[in-house]
Parts: C-alpha cells; sequence; structure tokens
C-alpha cells in the first residue's frame, strides 16, 4: 500500500510539473481585445494565429518564464518565419509584445 501512494504521489507531482509554468498558462485559445485576432496554443507545441479569417499554423515554444519562440509556415512571407515573443499571462489575459513592437492583448476564451 505504501509503495501505491508513493507512485501516486510521484504521477501527481509530474502531472503538476508538466502543468506549470508559462506553458500551461498559455494553452487554449485566446482573443485580441477588438475580436480581430486569435491565438490558440496546444499541449503538443502546436499554434495557430487566426486574423481577418485567414489561419495560419505553426509551432511554439518556452525559452523562459517571459519568452516564447513562434514558428510560423504561410505561403504569405508577411505571416511566415521565426519570432522570439514576450508573453505574459495575468488570470485571463495574455499579453504578447513582438520585436517589431507590436502588442497583442488578450483574452482567454477557453
Amino acid at each position: 500500500m505504501k509503495r501505491f501512494f508513493t507512485i501516486l504521489f510521484l504521477a501527481l507531482a509530474l502531472i503538476a510539473i508538466s502543468c506549470g509554468g508559462l506553458k500551461g498558462k498559455l494553452i487554449g485559445k485566446w482573443i485580441s481585445d477588438d475580436q480581430v485576432t486569435s491565438v490558440e496554443f496546444f499541449r503538443d507545441g502546436t499554434i495557430v494565429f487566426s486574423a481577418f479569417g485567414m489561419n495560419v499554423a505553426g509551432t511554439y515554444s518556452v525559452l523562459d518564464e517571459k519568452k516564447i519562440k513562434i514558428d510560423l509556415s504561410s505561403p504569405i512571407a508577411l505571416f511566415s518565419g521565426t519570432q522570439i515573443v514576450k508573453a505574459t499571462t495575468q488570470k485571463k489575459t495574455l499579453v504578447l509584445v513582438f520585436d517589431n513592437g507590436v502588442v497583442l492583448k488578450m483574452n482567454r476564451i477557453s
């Protein structure tokens, strides 16, 4: 019985660690204040940006507690490439600051 509780504790600790940090806070769908742009982060490291009726898929990785790397692939060069983005979350708000100075303030919708 003691072994069962030890294994259960370790499993729960691993789940808590994997859900914590910035990545755990990013998971879900976010929409901008003006309702024009949305972004969805998935657990597997994929991401989908949507704006003006166009979806752009890619991948993301958390570099540290304030930065993420986003790789987008699109046939339109303007929406393709790699960016290091500053990301902060607070309750149901996400703020993304891109290298070019664009700031997206988003609200969690799922």
